[in-house]
Order: structure tokens, then C-alpha cells, then sequence
């Protein structure tokens, strides 16, 4: 199978996709609204996403665990964030995984073994649609702290 490689990199973040071109596609129509040109847009022009936080934003507002949890409450942050700021009805692991970078956190060693614990244990995630898919359980929306002051 032929892999497409992508490195984008700024002063302050690295993004590196590889995989199938389906898959770096994906990722890139995910990370677009967070990637700057450089060009300010026209004064009467609204940006993309104007009004909602970006993720760095929102995450640096409400993280505040430190240690184990705060793998976990990244977790969570960042599903709230998918599927609540961004509107996305389900997210995948792949998209979680993308925000860490975002947010210039390490990934947990075992990503998809840290997501399946808010599912089954904590119950903060739920089954999305097709595999790889989740969405934010009632329970894990109840326990996102509102921005910090």
C-alpha cells in the first residue's frame, strides 16, 4: 500500500500525517481552520469559525489535572471539543490524537487503549457509528469545567 507523508511545521507546532492519501486528506480537512496563511483576511470577512475558541484556547482555559488524570482530562476536552464547539456529531481517534499536537501535548503511550478506558470504565465516551468512532456521553458533557477566569 503506497503511503502519502505530510509535514507541516510552524514556529511553535509539527504536524506530521502518514498514511493513505484517504487518510491524510481527512486529517488535512480537519487541521485546515487551525493552519494560518499568513494573509489577513478582508476587514468585512468573517474568519472560518469566527466566535468559537480554537482548541489551544479552549483546552488552556479549562486542563487543569497534572499527572495521570491529565491524560484523561485531555480526553475528554478534546471529544467536548470535537463534538460540542466544532459540531462534529462523532470524532475518531485519529482526530483525537491530532490534538494533542495542537495543543503541544505528548500522546498518551496507547491512545486507543486510553479511549477505550473513558468508555468502558469511566463511561464518558460512547460507541460511535462504524468503528473507531465516539461520541461524548451525557456523563463526560456534565464534567467539562466552564472556561477559567
Amino acid at each position: 500500500m503506497e503511503e502519502t507523508v505530510l509535514k507541516f511545521t510552524t514556529k511553535d507546532v509539527t504536524i506530521e500525517l502518514q498514511g493513505s492519501e484517504e487518510f491524510v486528506e481527512r486529517q488535512i480537512r480537519f487541521f485546515k481552520h487551525y493552519l494560518v496563511t499568513g494573509q489577513s483576511a478582508p476587514e468585512e470577512a468573517a474568519p472560518p469559525g469566527a466566535g468559537k475558541p480554537n482548541l489551544a484556547t479552549f483546552f488552556e482555559g479549562r486542563a487543569s489535572r497534572s499527572g495521570r488524570g491529565a491524560i484523561q482530562e485531555a480526553l475528554l476536552l478534546f471529544g467536548y471539543y470535537l463534538q460540542d464547539v466544532e459540531g462534529q456529531p462523532e470524532f475518531s481517534i485519529e482526530q483525537i490524537g491530532g490534538c494533542f499536537g495542537v495543543v503541544g501535548r505528548p500522546l498518551p503511550k496507547n491512545l486507543h487503549h486510553a479511549v477505550g478506558t473513558l468508555k468502558r470504565k469511566h463511561k464518558w465516551f460512547e460507541e460511535g457509528s462504524k468503528r473507531g468512532y465516539y461520541r461524548l456521553s451525557e456523563k463526560g458533557r456534565k464534567l467539562v469545567r466552564p472556561e477559567a477566569k
